[in-house]
């Protein structure tokens, strides 16, 4: 009888599970915690990014140290979460930090009181000339 094909195929999310465990004891001096639940969001990274990418992000991840990775110790479910904006902070060489996502806040919202106000003045004018 024969072993029908990819029986004994490696998991989809092997290789990608080797660069978190490795990243992760680099950074943290221990073993990340491997289960069903791991398994399931290596194969979900290489579904979402492809096995090479998946490899690099995963990789890329454990040296982000955006504040809520950090918190949460790099698990896991929030590479996978942001897996999409983590390849395109490792395509560009980027990390996008808490600190950075607020000040790029606070200029947009400074921007957008000072074009209110712009609005506002030339409504003002036109009505000025509209009336003489």
């Amino acid at each position: 009888m024969a072993v029908p094909e990819g029986l004994f195929a490696e998991p989809k999310g092997t290789h990608v599970w080797d660069a978190y465990r490795t990243a992760y004891k680099a950074k943290y001096s221990v073993e990340p915690v491997r289960n069903a639940k791991s398994n399931t969001l290596c194969a979900q990274l290489v579904l979402r990014l492809g096995g090479d990418a998946a490899v690099n992000v995963v990789g890329f991840y454990l040296t982000h140290n955006k504040s809520w990775y950090v918190q949460n110790l790099h698990s896991l479910d929030y590479c996978v979460k942001d897996c999409e904006a983590l390849h395109t902070q490792w395509l560009s060489d980027h990390r996008v930090s808490t600190s950075e996502a607020n000040q790029t806040d606070k200029r947009q919202a400074t921007m957008d009181v000072f074009q209110r106000v712009a609005a506002k003045l030339q409504a003002e004018e036109d009505a000025k000339r509209g009336t003489s």
